[in-house]
């Protein structure tokens, strides 16, 4: 069972939005779109329904997405940033006082106005620190470790004394220092595709045939109960 006082961290691979519309005979765009509304409800579920989920990182774009054509990564692009700009205004939010954090190793590959988004909501938001929401985008799990690699290497080289390195001290170099819990990804794939490779050693996995903007927040509640069923060993 898990345990009703622990802080829990998910992850979510929203996967689908492009399938959905095409289900439908429906411009891409019409997907995204649903998918961003659906990213929005879920967030928001989550902050009303369960408070020991105390940080949620949602992979809204990836390294790999970079290779999409132009159009479709624009349209995805003015998604994200007017998700990241209706955070500003968002009382609702806000009172939450949820961190957001941006978390990419491709930032200034992104549009100007996209970053300047990104940079905004984090500097808005920078002191809470009640609920922590990472963004994923441009991010990619093995890039993350070799970054946070190459980092510590250059720390030990400057701290030549160091006789004892300790996990929590090559952790200070990732982006997202906390362990995940459960990782939830919609679209009927079977795959972590590289998300936070590091972080998800223990977390337990959840795959749904559900697209995302077929998700729902009965489907997470669902995914919760399980989670909540299910005895976590931790490799004892």
């Amino acid at each position: 069972m898990a345990m009703e006082n622990k802080a829990l961290h998910i992850g979510i691979i929203p996967d689908g939005n492009r399938r959905w519309a095409k289900e439908r005979g429906l411009p891409m765009k019409k997907g995204h779109e649903r998918g961003s509304k659906v990213t929005e409800e879920i967030v928001f579920h989550i902050l009303d329904n369960y408070p020991e989920i105390k940080e949620i990182t949602v992979w809204v774009f990836s390294t790999e997405n970079f290779k999409r054509d132009e159009q479709e990564k624009s349209m995805i692009f003015n998604y994200i940033r007017k998700g990241l700009e209706s955070i500003k205004s968002n009382k609702r939010f806000l009172e939450k006082e949820v961190k957001v954090n941006v978390i990419s190793q491709t930032l200034d590959s992104l549009p100007s106005n996209l970053m300047e988004a990104a940079r905004q909501t984090t500097l808005l938001t920078r002191d809470y620190g009640n609920r922590i929401l990472n963004i994923g985008l441009g991010y990619g799990g093995r890039h993350e470790i070799t970054r946070a690699a190459i980092s510590f290497a250059k720390w030990l080289k400057e701290k030549p004394l160091v006789k004892q390195v300790k996990e929590m001290v090559f952790e200070d170099f990732l982006e997202v220092r906390t362990p995940l819990d459960l990782v939830i990804r919609t679209g009927g794939e079977k795959r972590l595709s590289g998300f936070m490779l590091y972080q998800m050693a223990y977390a337990e996995l959840f795959f749904t045939d559900t697209l995302w903007p077929d998700f729902s927040t009965d489907e997470f509640d669902k995914i919760m109960k399980e989670f909540n069923q299910r005895r976590r060993k931790f490799g004892t």
